[in-house]
């Protein structure tokens, strides 16, 4: 869009709604004298006839004739032989009066006319036509070698910077050290007859790094870029002028230079110079891989491309109108998407990207403007806004487009509850020649959200969607946005107002509560301890219940949970475990707590003397008692040991003799203990009193042996 004089008017607009908020971000241009048309950039589907090269193009030029020379290291072009060199006509016709034979056995890198049509070739071969050339020649306009210009065994590597004074005289600079086997300085100069200018740069120690390009000015003063650090021993910074004597300019001042390497430059018809390559950084500043300087080097500070390119700019071309034709590597200029060819207005300022109609698939690496003010573009692209183009292509700009105007966007006006609601967006605004409005999320370009006049969203955070016009191969336009804010400030509701409380043995497991969400509906709880709970005590659990947006409510609950009861009691030879309603497995602890078969009942009444346990358990609760021993004694054995109890039956008092020391216990049927206490040798008188008639047990029991004797109560 053409802009002959523009101010720049930033609105933002804040609607609050009963305390809700959205926003609104408006750039809009404030115009004195404006142009609704807008130019595009297209490809010319016509050119190149025949399929173009089946190979990298890394050369395009003009010859005075309006003939295209395309050099690289291509086989064919149009599916006939071209090893590395081809002429054709502007419409993308071969040539048929220019020929190469056999061409060259590698690649052209470089080519130059000169205002006779002769042309320079340079690059990475041995031979032309099956003759040594050592990687530089000059042909003449039917593509025969030159044989006015002579340069013996030539160079001994890669030529990968060339340009020509219109005289004939020429300046090349690559991988090189030696000329005709002679060590040599860069750049070296060479006559029109191919003779080295020994005038040239006398007693300099030329550049110390690679030259990637040189560029004459109309003053014969010479531009020259690439990594070169030192020239002559004076440090320089990827970028230097130098007097057509070869002498260092020092007029031409950068500072620290570039942090990078310099690959393209050209000239604006008032002498600045706008540079591109992989640096990003100049002075110092960070600038992103393309900048234009004044005349003596210093920064054109009128010149801003913003973010500049993503990533290597390889060719670049002012064109008669003042814009800027760039291509290489990148996808994006300014942070719009832009793939490997784009054009800058005179500010630097995007007039339109490639958009879908001019992106590359591939790198560009030259371009030429064509008297028509269209573009040839060489490189290893296959295809240029998805249509395929062998390594060639031509673009031409479309100045009748219409340009789009500012659209509006409009959506809800509060502030939306729960993440996730589905929201309908929509705009009103003029599409001009665009084809169709397109939505984003992020920034203006950034996330695609679809197309159309509108759109649904699910936000489950703040968002800004964007929306411009796109299509038909002009620039996009400006864009609106609207931020929808996401504010769910609800916790969940637990489902109970109070847990109840909750008792079991260990392993006890728990059903975890709910509660409803505003937004995510039920929501199950999670605990503040590892369940199940296989430890006996008491518990308060914290239950947690946090939705999606990090809200959270909580409950408690009391859980209670009980050990097994491991007594167990022994009357005479029968014990008795006390712990109910669990499962039983009586041991023997004598044999290393072996189990007894058959024995997993309550009650358990051993056959033999020993000791014995009981292992209990109950879900995944497992516990063992203590060991119990019992004695079998025969009535020899009681009288033995001189125990004796009267009277029997009996009530309240008791004699009983002893021939030693025992303790002694008195228990009812079911085995609770009544009594206990220690007898000693002889007669010892018991007074144990409010026993109901019945029957009882005595205990009796030494180091070694258990006895038991029956009692009756009246």
């Amino acid at each position: 869009m053409l802009l002959i004089k523009a101010r720049l008017v930033y609105f933002k607009l804040k609607t609050n709604v009963l305390g809700l908020m959205v926003y609104r971000l408006l750039i809009c241009c404030v115009l004195s004298v404006t142009s609704t048309f807008a130019q595009s950039l297209i490809l010319d589907t016509a050119f190149p006839v025949g399929g173009g090269a089946n190979g990298a193009i890394h050369a395009v030029e003009l010859t005075p004739n309006g003939k295209v020379l395309l050099g690289g290291s291509f086989l064919t072009y149009g599916g006939v032989s071209g090893k590395g060199l081809v002429r054709t006509l502007a419409n993308g016709n071969r040539d048929g009066s220019f020929s190469v034979g056999t061409g060259v056995d590698t690649r052209i890198q470089e080519l130059k006319a000169l205002p006779n049509g002769k042309v320079y070739l340079g690059g990475a071969f041995g031979s032309y036509q099956g003759v040594n050339h050592g990687n530089f020649l000059r042909i003449d306009t039917s593509g025969a070698a030159d044989p006015s210009f002579a340069i013996g065994t030539g160079f001994n590597n890669e030529i990968t910077g060339l340009d020509a004074y219109t005289n004939g005289d020429v300046l090349v600079g690559g991988f090189f050290n030696r000329l005709q086997g002679n060590l040599i300085s860069q750049p070296v100069k060479l006559l029109a007859n191919g003779q080295r200018d020994t005038t040239f740069n006398v007693g300099g120690t030329g550049t110390n790094q690679l030259i990637e390009v040189i560029r004459i000015q109309p003053d014969d003063k010479v531009l020259i870029g690439g990594t070169v650090t030192l020239y002559n021993g004076q440090t320089v910074g990827r970028l230097f002028r130098i007097h057509p004597n070869g002498q260092l300019d020092t007029t031409f001042r950068i500072g620290s230079g570039f942090g990078g390497p310099v690959l393209a430059i050209d000239l604006t018809s008032d002498g600045r110079i706008v540079v591109g390559g992989g640096f990003t950084t100049f002075n110092g500043q960070s600038i992103n891989r393309i900048v234009r300087l004044m005349p003596d080097g210093a920064l054109d500070s009128s010149f801003t491309p913003g973010l500049g390119v993503n990533s290597t700019l390889r060719a670049l071309k002012v064109q008669k109108n003042g814009n800027t034709f760039i291509g290489g590597d990148f996808t994006t200029v300014n942070g719009l998407p832009s793939d490997r060819v784009a054009i800058l207005d005179q500010f630097g300022g995007l007039l339109f990207p490639s958009a879908s109609c001019a992106s590359s698939n591939g790198t560009i690496h030259s371009v030429i403007e064509l008297p028509d003010s269209s573009l040839i573009i060489g490189g290893v692209f296959s295809q240029i806004g998805g249509i395929a183009t062998g390594r060639v292509a031509r673009l031409t700009a479309n100045g009748g487009a219409i340009g789009a105007g500012q659209p509006l966007i409009s959506g809800p006006t509060s502030t939306l509850q729960c993440p996730g609601n589905l929201v309908s967006l929509s705009l009103t605004g003029n599409l001009g020649s665009a084809t169709s409005w397109r939505w984003y999320a992020g920034s203006c370009g950034g996330t695609s959200l679809g197309s159309g006049t509108s759109i649904f969203v699910r936000p489950n955070v703040t968002t800004t969607y964007y929306a411009r016009a796109e299509g038909s191969c002009i620039a996009p336009g400006p864009c609106d946005s609207i931020v929808l804010v996401v504010r769910d400030t609800l916790a969940p509701v637990p489902l109970l107002p109070n847990l109840p409380r909750v008792t079991g043995l260990c392993g006890l497991s728990l059903a975890a509560p709910g509660a409803l969400d505003n937004c995510s509906g039920t929501i199950v709880g999670q605990s503040n301890v590892a369940l199940p709970l296989n430890t006996a005590g008491t518990y308060n659990i914290i239950w947690s219940f946090t939705d999606s947006t990090g809200n959270t409510s909580t409950q408690t609950q009391e859980v209670v949970v009980d050990s097994l009861d491991l007594n167990v009691v022994q009357l005479n030879n029968q014990l008795t475990a006390q712990a109910i309603n669990v499962n039983y497995q009586w041991l023997n602890c004598n044999t290393g707590f072996t189990v007894i078969p058959n024995a997993n009942s309550r009650q358990f009444t051993p056959t033999t003397s020993g000791t014995y346990a009981v292992r209990l358990s109950n879900q995944n609760c497992i516990d063992t008692s203590a060991c119990y021993n019992v004695v079998f004694a025969s009535l020899n054995q009681m009288d033995d040991l001189g125990i004796s109890v009267f009277p029997n039956p009996g009530k309240d008092h008791f004699t009983i003799t002893s021939s030693q020391r025992m303790h002694v216990a008195l228990r009812d049927a079911s085995g609770r203990q009544l009594y206990m206490g220690e007898i000693t040798e002889g007669t010892n008188a018991l007074t144990i009193q409010m026993l109901p008639a019945g029957i009882y047990f005595w205990e009796f029991t030494s180091e070694n042996i258990k006895v038991h004797k029956k009692q009756l109560i009246y």
